[in-house]
């Protein structure tokens, strides 16, 4: 069994990995890190989005978490990607990081979180990121 991590390279994202990776560490298995890059979760940065999932699966191979990146098409749905990959390996759990979002952007903008949490097969974790 795994675990499947949605990552993107913002807060939330990070937020989602350390999780990810205390949850592999307890319980003694992989991680499936997926990525996608949507135009709204561009960022600035001078680290590529290469450099950035480089570092991603060596935070992880350096705490004993075996990792494994997949990249996801741009223009896939992230939401049937994170769950279909959980079903195809037979996933524990996943976990997405999640961030505040007005009333109006969750009404006009639907969300990927709350299909994932509604279509899983498996426990979800939606981490925030802490307050500074």
């Amino acid at each position: 069994m795994s675990i499947v991590l949605g990552y993107i390279a913002t807060d939330e994202g990070r937020a989602a990995l350390a999780v990810a990776q205390q949850e592999a560490s307890l319980r003694g298995t992989d991680v499936v890190v997926l990525n996608v890059t949507l135009p709204e979760n561009r960022y600035d940065s001078p680290v590529s989005e290469e450099q950035d999932l480089d570092a991603v699966s060596s935070q992880l191979t350096a705490a004993g978490v075996p990792n494994r990146v997949k990249q996801l098409a741009v223009g896939q749905n992230v939401a049937d990607a994170i769950v279909g990959t959980a079903r195809e390996v037979d996933a524990e759990l996943i976990v997405i990081g999640i961030r505040r979002r007005s009333p109006v952007g969750k009404l006009v903008l639907g969300s990927t979180a709350a299909t994932i949490l509604l279509e899983a097969d498996c426990t979800v974790i939606a981490a925030k990121v802490r307050p500074s």
